[in-house]
């Protein structure tokens, strides 16, 4: 997939590597590790097996919460300031607009263009990542009187820090 709506672009040429963050994404690489495996260490295949089951369940489990929890979102549009949450976004009918476009900081027209879109589109949310400048993303909470949430996509809780997502733009936890 590509970044969608950075700075008010409908399509940006980046390809997003953060396939991990749907759990529709995480069954096909499981499926894929669980595959390679079992053709290297073939005595094993029943064990790799079992262990993916057991994965898909758990990761099943979290895609129907998530479906379930985003399905009457009224917030389907939120901000970031790294457009980490693209599949996430599409896997849930939402709206990613982000502030950083392909590692750089937003100019003043950007940053305003993105203000503005923000205002249209309700935007009540904006994802930071604590090894992200911020202070593009304050000035547009201010600007919007959106909560400034900072979220980890790499947290080792995967599970737990993509239903957190889900809560924030569900407005039922407040940063």
């Amino acid at each position: 997939l590509t970044n969608k709506h950075c700075h008010g672009k409908e399509e940006h040429q980046g390809v997003d590597p953060h396939t991990w963050t749907s759990p529709r994404n995480m069954m096909q690489i499981a499926k894929n590790v669980c595959l390679v495996l079992s053709r290297i260490d073939a005595s094993n295949k029943e064990h790799y097996l079992q262990n993916l089951d057991k994965l898909n369940t758990r990761l099943a489990k979290v895609d129907s919460t998530l479906t379930e929890e985003l399905q009457n979102c009224k917030q389907k549009t939120f901000a970031i300031y790294h457009p980490s949450l693209t599949y996430f976004a599409n896997d849930y009918g939402l709206r990613q607009l982000c502030i950083e476009d392909e590692g750089k900081e937003p100019s003043p027209q950007q940053l305003q263009q993105l203000i503005e879109q923000c205002r249209a589109q309700g935007v009540k949310t904006i994802f930071i990542q604590k090894e992200f400048n911020v202070q593009n993303a304050q000035v547009i909470a201010q600007e919007i009187g959106a909560q400034l949430v900072q979220i980890d996509p790499l947290n080792y809780d995967w599970e737990e820090e993509m239903l957190k997502i889900a809560r924030y733009l569900n407005n039922e936890t407040t940063n």
